[in-house]
């Protein structure tokens, strides 16, 4: 595929590391989100 087909090789890899990227994002916000509650059950906020 990827010598037949150079440009559509490259869009899927574009898509899957904005994929990645994305599901990054959302495992840090979820982070962040959970630090935040722990704190508060700690009464640190």
């Amino acid at each position: 595929m990827l010598a037949r087909e150079p440009e559509q090789a490259h869009q899927a890899a574009r898509a899957h590391v904005d994929s990645v990227r994305q599901s990054l994002a959302e495992i840090e916000q979820e982070e962040q989100r959970l630090v935040r509650a722990t704190l508060r059950l700690e009464g640190w906020v």
